[in-house]
């Protein structure tokens, strides 16, 4: 998937996150920070960059089920 795809998936986990506050801005800056270096560097995510935001939101996720 090209960092398109990983800007969505960043995007559309943010409306259910609202509530988990400062865990999400860290998520919404390392995922900016990500996609800046992608875009400098003119690649795609890695498996590795993907498996990072999947496991951070599923985080967030399982926080605000708590």
């Amino acid at each position: 998937m090209n960092a398109l795809a990983y800007a969505i998936r960043l995007l559309e986990a943010l409306p259910a996150l609202i509530a988990a506050g400062e865990s999400l801005t860290t998520l919404i800056v390392e995922g900016s920070a990500a996609l800046k270096n992608m875009q400098a560097t003119h690649r795609d995510p890695t498996p590795a960059e993907w498996e990072a935001l999947n496991a951070a939101i599923a985080a967030l996720r399982s926080d605000l089920s708590s």
